[in-house]
């Protein structure tokens, strides 16, 4: 058998974990660009809304928070999807915001104060 050409059933073994294992850290690695990417895009909504409120104030003497609660359209833009945020507006204390909560999770969020414009994020997007 010296002329045996082939692989051996451990060196074929041997193949099969180290590719379950690339393929198992590949996958934890797709998650968490794939989550990061939902996260810009809920930050993309939100800084939109911001820039849109800032508009709407600057073009008006007062914005009163009830001409713009809940109404997209009212900051220049179409209703977001719910399929992955949900969006909350509130008004606490005369500092309007909006809250993108991440269906599912509700750990996840993401805030933009519309008088400041500042975020503020929950979670490592």
């Amino acid at each position: 058998m010296k002329n045996a050409k082939g692989f051996t059933l451990i060196e074929m073994i041997v193949v099969v974990i180290v590719l379950g294992l690339l393929a198992s850290i590949a996958g934890v690695q797709y998650s968490k660009v794939i989550e990061k990417s939902r996260g810009a895009e809920a930050k993309q909504v939100l800084l939109t809304a911001y820039a849109g409120y800032q508009r709407r104030v600057s073009g008006e003497e007062s914005v009163a928070w009830g001409q713009v609660n809940g109404r997209w359209d009212r900051l220049g833009m179409s209703t977001p999807s719910a399929a992955i945020f949900t969006y909350g507006w509130s008004n606490t204390g005369g500092n309007p915001r909006i809250t993108a909560l991440r269906v599912g999770d509700s750990t996840k969020n993401i805030t933009v104060y519309l008088g400041t414009g500042n975020l503020v994020v929950t979670a490592p997007y």
